[in-house]
């Protein structure tokens, strides 16, 4: 598909401080901590409920390592799914251990 024939995709809350917004932040630093924060969040609040529920997360795939390391600390061990370019990586979440440990 050309790049003309793809959509563009526009933000619910778009992020208005990033350089291409004329703002202080790089845009690819400040989306990659965006998803690691949503990462982060979410496995501490299942975490928090406790039960044997899987996170399914889409994110870039730069952001792998990182997200490994978020997962460790909250007990949870990650496994990529769905890869379907270099680009993006959906990876599948599961307690490792004990969830309230």
């Amino acid at each position: 598909m050309a790049d003309d024939e793809q959509g563009t995709y526009e933000l619910a809350m778009p992020f208005v401080t990033v350089a291409s917004r004329g703002g202080p932040h790089d845009d690819d630093a400040y989306v990659c901590g965006w998803e690691m924060g949503q990462l982060d969040a979410n496995l501490r609040m299942i975490k928090a409920v406790g039960s044997g529920i899987t996170l399914s997360a889409t994110m870039h795939a730069a952001n792998l390592p990182q997200a490994d390391l978020i997962a460790m600390r909250h007990g949870f061990t990650g496994s990529v799914i769905l890869s379907d370019d270099e680009q993006w990586a959906t990876v599948a979440y599961t307690a490792s251990g004990d969830p309230l440990a």
